[in-house]
């Protein structure tokens, strides 16, 4: 189990507006209160399995970030106060090729332009992408706005300058490491803790599973044949769009077919297919 806290400002109780999870955590570093707010995609049933999330609703992500960020700087210690705030999205853009070209997601342009600017920092996760850019806040200036790749390649570090006398962060530097690749053998900790071992023998688990299932055919395809007379706009050729109907015929077969692995699926005007391993 994780030694870490749970955020989850926009998953309620279903049909009610009741937190689900904890909205949000306040950390000391040198006497300055860091709050940090928790939300995750509006997508999320849609990614695992219904049971996971059952009795649950997911809201808007913006909405319940800024809904907590009044709450930490209303001034009523009885609801907690943070001097600085940062937002962990598990959202963000879909691209890394510049600001400019994220602002084509409607969703990102919502967390980098209508976040409460009490908000100091802006964490995004599920899009993979790796990106630190600074983003508008208002009168206050720029904020920055950071995604970190995945699977942790990459380490997001953010220095922040805070003035104790106005209450406001003045400064920040942003930074992405690179994480070196793990090559290392477990440590004595970890082939010690149950837990770890437990994941150990999923994983080993999943990985022999996937090695052997690699190996079984589920589709065949015939040899490169000469272009037909008319071609598909969406094909520079035959062999293209005849590999693409084969394989969206494989994997209606696989999702539908009642005796699935009963034999693998044929286009509909396909001739006798040679086997391709």
């Amino acid at each position: 189990m994780a030694d870490f806290t749970y955020l989850g400002a926009n998953v309620y109780e279903r049909d009610t507006t009741t937190p689900a999870l904890p909205e949000y955590a306040v950390h000391e570093a040198a006497g300055v209160r860091v709050g940090v707010i928790g939300v995750v995609t509006e997508d999320t049933p849609d990614m695992v399995t219904p049971s996971g999330v059952a009795g649950l609703d997911f809201g808007d992500p913006v909405e319940a970030v800024n809904r907590v960020a009044a709450q930490l700087t209303d001034g009523d210690e009885t609801n907690g106060e943070a001097d600085i705030i940062v937002a962990e999205y598990h959202e963000g853009s879909p691209t890394s090729v510049g600001l400019t070209e994220a602002k084509a997601s409607e969703l990102f342009v919502r967390i980098l332009e209508e976040t409460s600017p009490e908000v100091d920092v802006i964490f995004n996760g599920h899009t993979h992408q790796l990106y630190q850019w600074d983003g508008p806040n208002g009168e206050k200036g720029t904020r920055v706005v950071s995604q970190s790749g995945s699977y942790g390649s990459h380490l997001g570090v953010i220095q922040l300058g805070y003035n104790t006398e106005t209450g406001e962060v003045d400064e920040y530097v942003a930074s992405n490491i690179a994480t070196p690749p793990n090559t290392q053998a477990p440590s004595d900790a970890c082939l010690e803790d149950p837990t770890w071992r437990a994941a150990a023998a999923i994983v080993d688990a999943a990985v022999a599973n996937a090695k052997e299932k690699g190996l079984v055919p589920v589709a065949e395809i015939r040899p490169t044949s000469p272009p037909r007379s008319r071609t598909p706009r969406w094909s520079t050729g035959s062999t293209p769009a005849r590999c693409a109907t084969t394989a969206c015929a494989s994997r209606r077969w696989a999702t539908l077919s009642p005796t699935r692995g009963s034999g693998p699926p044929t286009s509909p005007d396909a001739p006798s297919p040679t086997s391709a391993s």
